[in-house]
């Protein structure tokens, strides 16, 4: 079992960060940290970013969108078996704020189901997670959840997540999850709430009809391009350019925001 934390440390502004859960891609970086299992338990990865703070932070200079007194925006997009927020589960954990990117694949503990498949292009075979034929190194979900948790740490300060749907779907699916693990008390530590770009959409764009504000048109009518739907970190990553391409207010934002404790009550 490996995690690997790895950053490119020229400027500031051209500085791309990648938390990487086992066996995902990595792009070349000048350094690269590898941490194996025995050492991952006492957790040198949290150290290594401790050790890294002021440069790491540093990052949060390039990122476009607005901040608040709730800190950063890392913009959220999770991969799961279904669309019931009280028993699908996690199978692609995605993050991006700024060039920073985290990204984790998890084997679920239940069948794929062939909607599911169809969906998200993930299958799985003879005890394997695969993506559109490929196969996909994993962990475990408390392992990606701790690495995760490791990655907001790394801003400095409380975040704020962004996702599109979060209030119906992500926040509740991930907010779960943690509690089940016994992790919510750290998230609720470096994380001050959601927004959701849904509404968020709305409010900026209105008029687009019913159908008019899932991610897919989103992205065309306001990017024009095309992207990787069946991919988190591709979601993630373009839900941040049209955020970045809307350029909400903080007030906008704020009346997008989904607490933690009440709202998702």
């Amino acid at each position: 079992m490996y995690f690997f934390y790895s950053f490119c440390s020229s400027k500031p502004k051209e500085e791309l960060v990648r938390f990487v859960s086992r066996g995902t891609h990595l792009v070349t970086h000048p350094v690269t940290h590898l941490v194996n299992k025995k050492r991952a338990e006492k957790r040198p990865g949290h150290q290594l970013i401790t050790s890294m703070q002021s440069e790491v932070s540093s990052a949060g200079s390039i990122l476009t969108s607005p901040m608040s007194d709730n800190g950063s925006i890392v913009f959220l997009n999770l991969e799961t078996t279904g669309i019931k927020t009280n028993v699908c589960d996690i199978i692609q954990l995605s993050a991006v704020c700024g060039k920073r990117v985290f990204n984790a694949y998890i084997l679920p503990t239940w069948e794929m189901p062939e909607d599911a498949e169809q969906v998200t292009g993930f299958t799985v075979s003879d005890g394997a997670l695969f993506h559109n034929g490929v196969p996909m190194s994993t962990v475990p979900l408390a392992e990606a959840l701790a690495s995760f948790l490791d990655f907001l740490r790394s801003f400095g300060g409380p975040v704020r997540l962004a996702a599109h749907n979060a209030k119906c779907f992500d926040a509740r699916v991930l907010t779960r999850e943690l509690q089940r693990l016994e992790l919510l008390p750290q998230f609720e530590q470096v994380v001050s709430g959601f927004v959701d770009t849904l509404p968020l959409a709305r409010r900026l764009r209105p008029g687009l009809g019913k159908t008019g504000y899932n991610l897919n048109n989103l992205v065309h009518l306001f990017l024009e391009k095309s992207y990787d739907a069946q991919n988190a970190e591709a979601k993630a990553t373009v839900l941040q350019e049209l955020f970045n391409n809307w350029a909400p207010s903080a007030q906008d934002v704020d009346a997008s925001c989904v607490l933690l404790t009440t709202d998702l009550d």
